[in-house]
């Protein structure tokens, strides 16, 4: 089976999200992962994406988000 080519994790410095993350980049052929998120992560890894925004000042990280995740998803 072939992974998904992207997941956008919202949550992901929360205690679930963050198992969630950590399951996800743990897998060696897993999917890029797109987290939309107020404070830095603690994480780096190359297939991990955080887009740290303010939003609080109006920032539309969750377009922002989707728009990088959007081409590589697939319909099934």
């Amino acid at each position: 089976m072939t992974p998904a080519g992207a997941v956008l994790l919202a949550g992901a410095t929360g205690l679930v999200g963050g198992s969630v993350l950590s399951r996800a980049l743990a897998v060696a052929d897993g999917p890029r992962v797109v987290a939309p998120v107020r404070r830095p992560l603690a994480h780096a890894h190359p297939r991990l994406s955080a887009l740290v925004a303010d939003l609080s000042a109006g920032t539309d990280v969750l377009s922002a988000a989707v728009a990088a995740v959007a081409p590589q998803v697939s319909a099934y």
